[in-house]
């Protein structure tokens, strides 16, 4: 049985080494579709910047204000390569930093840049 052992050796190790190989890929496939969110607010608005690196316009995204200070985000991501369609599902919540008027919002999409903006009127104190 001594004789398997070099055998039974390499072949782990070759398997181990394919399953790391796989774990990079899928770490950098990770990193490369990893959004960020930057909010500003100015005295009149709140401005959300969300960076989605595989941003395709074609996608639908439904953007909606949940309450009256939580920015949903939500939709799909996708790319071509090949015969391969690849397709990310993501989901934002932004807490966004006092009440807004939902009915002035105002999105615009960077295929450039791949940006969603999101400008949002703030709520003055005593309308709602």
């Amino acid at each position: 049985m001594g004789w398997l052992r070099p055998w039974f050796e390499s072949m782990l190790y070759e398997e181990m080494g394919e399953m790391w190989m796989e774990m990079e890929r899928l770490s950098h496939d990770l990193d490369q579709n990893r959004t960020s969110v930057r909010c500003e607010e100015t005295p009149a608005e709140v401005v959300i910047r969300v960076d989605i690196p595989s941003l395709n316009p074609h996608h639908e995204m439904d953007v909606r204000v949940e309450g009256s200070n939580v920015l949903f985000i939500s939709g799909s991501t996708g790319r071509d390569e090949g015969r391969e369609r690849m397709q990310c599902r993501f989901t934002l919540n932004v807490y966004l930093p006092g009440p807004v008027n939902p009915s002035g919002m105002i999105t615009e999409m960077d295929p450039k840049a791949k940006r969603l903006t999101v400008r949002l009127p703030k709520r003055m104190i005593g309308n709602k």
